[in-house]
């Protein structure tokens, strides 16, 4: 019963993925404007963020790829954690969002 249950997570969690993955290769194109304005391109945390951003779509097709090929080995708790990589990616994509409104006033030019 609990393998059954660990397909229907992955199934569920790589759809997502899947979905989510053009319109993230959209925000990967659209993501070098983070260095648009003078001096952002010294800036930790729009690096940070521009890092976090083009991580997303490798991180889906490893998640996907992995996820499932760990499940056909039977081994179901590492096919869960690769079907949740992706979510370091936009932990990260949070992470730098926040520092860079706390530390910075929200703007990407930050000392």
């Amino acid at each position: 019963m609990k393998n059954k249950k660990t397909l229907i997570f992955l199934i569920i969690v790589n759809v997502l993925w899947a979905v989510s993955f053009l319109p993230s290769l959209t925000s990967c194109g659209m993501s070098v404007m983070l260095f648009d304005a003078p001096g952002s391109e010294s800036s930790t945390f729009t690096i940070m963020l521009f890092i976090s951003v083009l991580s997303y779509p490798p991180a889906v097709v490893i998640a996907v790829a992995g996820s499932m090929v760990m499940y056909l080995f039977k081994k179901e708790k590492l096919s869960i954690v690769f079907a949740l990589l992706p979510l370091l990616s936009l932990f990260m994509v949070a992470l730098s969002l926040g520092l860079i409104t706390v530390f910075c006033n929200g703007s990407l030019v930050c000392p």
